[in-house]
């Protein structure tokens, strides 16, 4: 089956220049097509935040009228944004570079963009993306085994949901405990333990504990942060504590899950 192509934003004041990198590029030879496109940062942003289209690719300018490019990338990496971007300019300055290296962009270009230039940065980022992808679908997979399936439709789903959600959003407390959550959704401590475990097919316990793992395994594959770093988190104090949990659901220790990982993805 074809691999669906990735959406481009191009952003730029000058007509001639958009015009330009969106025609003169075969997109579609590397997997990527142009969606849309801005006159300057702020319309971007706004773009991104208000269509509820998903961009893959950012390519902008850097001089522009009410926000420019560095602007803009710095409120992507604010909102947290999961977008490449490839600065495009016609000054070769040191503090603009500066300034990309901070913010971790996938390139920095001069005008005029020509395809030759620009094309190892696009088959580098299709395969980031396909990596992305794979690790996601890797990810969901773990989850719907480790965590179960929501099986009630009546009206304990939604308490059930929202207790699920306050156990992602507090996975870093080491303390999390059943009384608590069941005291945040209303329900009696008893209560909540029979419905929730009806409902996952698993106990509270073991659901949290699988939601630390899972949740460790995604920065494993996605961060290079440390292992201890990862254990505090997800919820652990002890790093050496963490190993056993983490080796007891996956028969792996987390360095050695770690490394598996990156030669598959190589």
């Amino acid at each position: 089956m074809k691999e669906k192509l990735l959406n481009v934003m191009v952003v730029d004041d000058e007509a001639l220049c958009l015009r330009g990198v969106t025609n003169s590029i075969d997109w579609e030879k590397y997997g990527f097509h142009v969606a849309c496109d801005a006159r300057d940062g702020q319309l971007a942003l706004n773009h991104l935040e208000q269509s509820g289209q998903n961009i893959d690719l950012l390519l902008t300018d850097v001089c522009m009228p009410f926000m420019n490019g560095i602007q803009l990338i710095e409120r992507i990496k604010e909102k947290e944004m999961d977008i490449g971007i490839i600065i495009m300019s016609a000054y070769d300055e040191f503090e603009y570079a500066q300034e990309a290296i901070r913010f971790g962009v996938n390139a920095y270009l001069l005008k005029p963009i020509t395809e030759e230039a620009l094309s190892p940065y696009l088959l580098k980022i299709r395969e980031e993306k396909s990596l992305q992808e794979k690790n996601s679908k890797k990810i969901e997979s773990i989850k719907r085994i480790m965590l179960g399936c929501d099986q009630l439709s009546d009206e304990n789903s939604d308490l059930l949901n929202k207790a699920k959600c306050y156990m992602e959003k507090n996975i870093a407390n080491s303390k999390l405990s059943l009384k608590e959550v069941s005291h945040y959704v209303g329900m009696s401590k008893n209560y909540f333990c029979t419905v929730f475990k009806k409902s996952q097919g698993i106990s509270f316990l073991k659901y949290l504990n699988n939601l630390r793992i899972i949740k460790s395994i995604e920065l494993l594959s996605t961060t290079n942060k440390r292992i201890y770093e990862i254990a505090e988190q997800v919820g652990y104090s002890d790093p050496t504590w963490f190993s056993t949990a983490f080796k007891a659901a996956t028969g792996k220790s987390p360095s050695y899950f770690r490394t598996e990982d990156c030669n598959e993805k190589n």
